[in-house]
């Protein structure tokens, strides 16, 4: 392997910005898990629903005891504060990781960009020396510890951040963004409706900002007025557009700091705090040692790492061309406010073949608020909701259920239309990305 790549990935680099990230995502987690605490996620989301909408070959997610989630909500809080302070870090983060995935991916309609980006970084920090600095595992430390760490470890979060913002740009690179409905559907549920300039504004603003704001922060000279672009950006996000992105815009002003130079934020820091200022005589040499095992072992976990994120994103090519109106590997995707759907009508019925007469469902007596809002956007959820219904009728004693709905749309501001074929009995169809689409309707 070449030479430069070692010293690209294994040059020393101060610990300063990956530590202090470390400290606000560990606060914005601490935020998170308290919210779900106060609205006992554990119970409303997860072991209180009736039906969970699993992802396709994520079906063996189930939940668990209530007292058992509950447990592993309190868990993941004590997890974060560690995290935050800089104890067990690498623990605290794989368990943050595992669990917080539980929680996330056990019901389709939970699923936010947001929660998957949390996912990431708390699997990067199970990896990674963040508690180098500005942690209580050095004030515990009894013999000298390093402040730097393998550089590969501060461009693995920048990669991730830059990732999110350009492929968000990459997305929004088609027709459904650009004709600015969207952006109409957004700034009407804002009660502004019919301005023009503002809907130009944030359709091809947000384009250029996704696609551009990641080589403005990784190149030092515009790094300032990246900065001021982000602040405008997610606080705009936050208390002008959406109502329902949480502490995203918050978590995304905070990841900018991994772009600082690393040197130049430790003395700002230290000088600041009143600490022992950096020396140069402390940072280690750049290594020139040859690729070790382990070397290499971490080389090929971040090239399948860096694949899988650039790759995986595209997916959706194998199966649709519009992936949010098929539901089709819509998530996973950095496809960000991508879609937006009134509903017009919605009827279910439930017949006994052969010879019984169709009966009307009340489908929302068996959804949650959640799910209820989300069922919609994706097709699929409607397959899983009738094949729920089709077992339920067995179980009150119908010998041969079939299920059917009439769902009418409008979708990202068109004139409405029928979701799915009527005809069809929904209960018979394969939830699979490689089966055909046939209850479908195609869009208009």
């Amino acid at each position: 392997m070449s030479n430069k790549a070692l010293d690209f990935l294994y040059s020393p680099i101060h610990a300063s910005t990956l530590s202090l990230f470390r400290i606000f995502f560990g606060v914005a987690m601490v935020y998170q898990c308290l919210y779900y605490i106060r609205i006992d996620y554990a119970f409303q989301f997860m072991a209180g629903p009736e039906i969970l909408f699993s992802y396709p070959y994520l079906e063996f997610i189930q939940p668990m005891s209530v007292d058992a989630l509950r447990l592993i909500q309190w868990l993941m809080l004590l997890a974060s504060v560690f995290i935050t302070i800089g104890f067990f870090t690498r623990w605290a983060s794989a368990f943050f990781f595992f669990s917080f995935s539980y929680f996330t991916l056990i019901d389709k309609t939970l699923f936010n960009n947001h929660l998957y980006l949390f996912m990431l970084l708390a699997l990067l920090f199970a990896f990674t020396n963040s508690e180098r600095c500005y942690s209580l595992r050095n004030k515990l430390s009894k013999g000298s510890s390093s402040s730097y760490i393998d550089s590969w470890q501060i461009y693995i979060f920048r990669f991730i951040v830059f990732l999110v913002y350009f492929y968000g740009g990459v997305m929004k690179l088609d027709g459904e963004w650009l004709s600015g409905r969207i952006v109409e559907a957004m700034l009407m549920a804002k009660g502004v409706e019919g301005n023009a300039i503002l809907n130009a504004f944030f359709t091809f603003g947000g384009v250029g900002y996704d696609l551009f704001i990641g080589f403005l922060l990784l190149y030092s000279p515009t790094r300032t007025i990246a900065v001021v672009m982000v602040l405008f950006f997610n606080l705009t996000n936050h208390f002008y557009l959406f109502d329902d992105i949480g502490v995203f815009p918050f978590a995304m002003i905070a990841c900018t700091v991994v772009f600082f130079n690393p040197e130049r934020t430790a003395n700002f820091l230290h000088r600041t705090l009143s600490l022992q200022p950096i020396r140069k005589k402390d940072k280690p040499k750049d290594s020139k040692a040859a690729w070790t095992p382990q070397r290499k072992g971490i080389m090929i976990a971040l090239t399948f790492f860096v694949a899988f994120q650039l790759l995986f994103p595209f997916r959706y090519l194998l199966f649709s061309d519009n992936p949010e109106w098929s539901g089709i590997a819509s998530r996973f995707a950095w496809r960000m406010k991508m879609q937006t759907r009134s509903l017009d009508s919605f009827d279910m019925t439930v017949q006994d073949l052969p010879g019984g007469q169709p009966q009307t469902v009340d489908y929302q007596a068996f959804l949650t608020s959640n799910q209820q809002q989300n069922l919609i956007n994706d097709p699929y959820n409607i397959i899983q909701l009738s094949q729920y219904l089709a077992e339920e009728a067995k179980r009150r004693g119908m010998t041969n259920p079939t299920v059917r709905a009439d769902v009418v749309v409008s979708y990202n501001r068109r004139p409405s239309q029928r979701m799915i074929v009527p005809e069809i009995p929904l209960e018979q169809q394969t939830i699979d990305p490689f089966a055909p689409q046939n209850w479908l309707m195609p869009l208009q």
